[in-house]
């Protein structure tokens, strides 16, 4: 999912087709207004699969949690095999 570098102006020359090639192809694109000042862009439906995945690796418990499943999948175990992960009071509330 590397990043199609282009410059600002052709960005905005071609803003409808672009946004239906990141809509519809999930291609990314990284928008260069001058050297060192990009942003890139990418379907929100990844980008909120990015965030998650940034958040259940980000907590220890839950990414070897999550290393645990994929392990018993490849062997093919199942989630019940899996200790559950003790919620945090907040969370109970």
């Amino acid at each position: 999912m590397k990043p199609q570098a282009i410059p600002l102006q052709e960005f905005g020359n071609n803003l409808n087709t672009i946004f239906d090639r990141i809509v519809l192809r999930h291609e990314v694109f990284s928008v260069q207004k001058s050297p060192g000042q990009a942003v890139v862009m990418l379907d929100a439906a990844e980008y909120a699969g990015l965030i998650e995945t940034l958040y259940l690796l980000g907590n220890p418990a839950n990414a070897a949690r999550l290393r645990t499943g994929k392990q018993l999948a490849a062997m093919g175990g199942t989630e019940a095999q899996i200790e559950p992960i003790p919620r945090r009071r907040e969370e109970v509330a």
